[in-house]
């Protein structure tokens, strides 16, 4: 995924994230990863939707006991529109932050920042 190109969607873009898709985690289907936050870098994962046309409907769970100091954003990347950052909105709770959205294709681009120290559990789900 390397020399993708970050794009806003029709304007939609929110502030793009630096991320090194070549470094970035794949997440694995059912099993939440968990991390602690560095001061020095973000973390980024990646995940696949399903086979088929979509749109493929997914949630985002990162769940911290310091949400107030986690910053989640969510990109979509594709081949032919580059890397894309549009405003999807979280919902932070006393327990972490989610997201539930849907996308048509591409692969799924997650960037975690925050408070260095910070520890979180992250998974995506696909409908």
């Amino acid at each position: 995924m390397r020399g993708l190109a970050t794009s806003s969607a029709c304007g939609r873009a929110t502030t793009a994230p630096e991320v090194d898709l070549d470094t970035a985690a794949y997440l694995a289907y059912g099993t939440p990863t968990t991390a602690v936050l560095t001061s020095a870098k973000s973390d980024v994962y990646l995940s696949h939707p399903p086979d088929g046309a979509g749109p493929h409907p997914f949630v985002v769970t990162l769940r911290t006991r310091h949400p107030e100091g986690v910053k989640l954003q969510a990109g979509n990347a594709t081949p032919d529109w580059g890397l894309q950052w549009p405003k999807w909105r979280t919902t932070t709770t006393g327990g972490g932050i989610q997201l539930s959205q849907e996308m048509m294709r591409g692969l799924l681009v997650l960037v975690v920042s925050g408070d260095a120290g910070i520890h979180y559990s992250i998974d995506a789900t696909w409908k």
